[in-house]
């Protein structure tokens, strides 16, 4: 009996020794269950007690070092996010400020080099010896070139910043390709050399839809460079086309000259932007070595390729080819124009607004010199009052005027009664993209860029008037 009263008192010891152990056990390894648990939740302050058990307490000051960690690096990675976030916020503030500085810097230079050209063209106009008609076709044709320049760096900005997108209007390819070309005939022949157009027949009768002033801008840059690079001989255009299919063109545009030529290893360097060949030529010749680089960038957003061949001694073919999606509308015009002048000629008086005195000046002598009535208004809120009077036939609107904007104005003007189809024609240097579909989204029919010449005016003005006479001496 002793016997089994010692050892049921042995297992009771036991027992209470091995439960004292387990719970001695079970409660640090459930609170390290429990913080590992919080951590995991994101909460880093559930500091673990320390035992003086050196497996457990070793566990324990690891954990809540993790813990430790943890949180430092949550609050680095808090910190690092907040930082991005400012540096996103401050780049998208800085790009809306470079995007305003551009349209700006666009507006401000064009507004007065329209005054520079316009006047010239106005000059070319008047009584003039030959002495003095060839110094006024120079003058113009530097500030063309100047204009050029200031483009290709506004150009090469907006590519810069991925700015820069494609425009989708109906236009004749034949059309565009010859007023390209024509316009470098008087420095073709000052510079006595031939220049030849060859466009394939039928092109003239195709509209297509696309940005005519990129691909203007491409074939004006090919054409004036085979000019400046060739010292005798000639420079020949070639336009051809072909169907792909029922809704789309491919056109082709090579550009032949005789001029200096250029070896093959250095001929695709042309169009890295700032480089050219050799810096004799940049000496020589001139040009910011923009045109090409932005040529192809321009054939490339276009979906089509500017490839050039050329041997030194030989001359050069630059060729651009692009396809493009043929126009149903078959009259590239948004809307009809007015049909019948009235009695009273009501459909000879144009409004023309625009606050800048020097470009109203000289629109004025243009519009005049066509036959046109002009009214004018210096505001906003001017041309508002005097379209509501039912006077005009059409508007010529600027965009960035005193008082109330040229946007505001054509969509109060498009509520008054009577006056919801009258032509408004947005004449702004304005000239950035979206620029044209803001005017049209603001009741706008057509736009013309500043600086524009006198036929550019004269060609819109057909468009949205009717014309009794030809192209020369005709009257609003």
């Amino acid at each position: 009996l002793k016997a089994g009263v010692l050892a049921l008192g042995a297992l009771l010891f036991a027992f209470l020794l091995a439960r004292g152990l387990a719970l001695s056990l079970s409660r640090p390894v459930k609170e390290m269950g429990e913080a590992l648990k919080a951590i995991q939740q994101g909460d880093y302050h559930v500091p673990l007690p320390v035992s003086d058990d050196a497996e457990l307490g070793a566990l324990a000051r690891h954990i809540n070092n993790l813990a430790e960690n943890l949180h430092r690096t949550s609050l680095e990675q808090q910190r690092s996010v907040a930082q991005l976030i400012q540096t996103r916020e401050e780049a998208e503030q800085a790009n809306r400020a470079k995007s305003d500085f551009l349209a700006m810097m666009s507006h401000e230079l064009r507004t007065p080099m329209n005054g520079v050209l316009g006047m010239l063209q106005l000059m070319e106009t008047t009584r003039m010896t030959a002495e003095q008609r060839e110094y006024a076709t120079l003058a113009t044709e530097s500030t063309e070139h100047l204009l050029r320049v200031i483009n290709d760096i506004l150009d090469f900005s907006r590519i810069e910043r991925d700015a820069l997108q494609m425009e989708g209007i109906a236009f004749n390819l034949a059309e565009l390709v010859s007023a390209s070309t024509h316009a470098f005939n008087h420095s073709a022949l000052q510079r006595e050399l031939l220049l030849e157009l060859h466009i394939q027949l039928g092109l003239d009768t195709v509209t297509v839809t696309g940005d005519p002033t990129r691909i203007r801008q491409i074939l004006v840059n090919l054409i004036g460079n085979a000019l400046k690079f060739t010292e005798q001989g000639k420079v020949s255009v070639v336009a051809q086309w072909a169907m792909l299919d029922n809704d789309q063109l491919h056109f082709t545009c090579a550009v032949h000259d005789s001029g200096i030529g250029i070896d093959a290893e250095r001929l695709e360097s042309m169009f890295d932007a700032f480089k050219q060949a050799d810096s004799s030529i940049s000496r020589r010749y001139g040009g910011t070595g923009l045109g090409l680089p932005i040529a192809r960038t321009l054939a490339e957003r276009m979906g089509g390729t500017l490839r050039a061949e050329s041997q030194e001694g030989s001359g050069s073919v630059f060729t651009l080819q692009i396809p493009l999606p043929v126009s149903r509308d078959v009259s590239v015009d948004i809307a009809k124009p007015l049909s019948v002048l009235d009695a009273h000629g009501k459909e000879r008086s144009i409004l023309l607004v625009e606050d800048n005195p020097v470009n109203r000046t000289v629109v004025q002598a243009m519009l005049r010199n066509l036959g046109c009535e002009v009214d004018v208004a210096v505001d906003g809120a001017e041309a508002v009052m005097k379209a509501s009077a039912g006077n005009h036939a059409l508007i010529l609107m600027d965009c960035r005027l005193p008082v109330m904007d040229g946007y505001e104005a054509t969509r109060r003007i498009r509520q008054l009664s009577g006056l919801e189809r009258i032509p408004i024609i947005a004449l702004t240097a304005n000239a950035l993209q979206g620029d044209r579909d803001a005017c049209l989204q603001a009741g706008m029919d057509d736009y013309l860029a500043k600086p524009f010449k006198h036929a550019d005016l004269q060609q819109v003005l057909h468009r949205w008037l009717p014309f009794d006479a030809p192209v020369t001496g005709d009257k609003c």
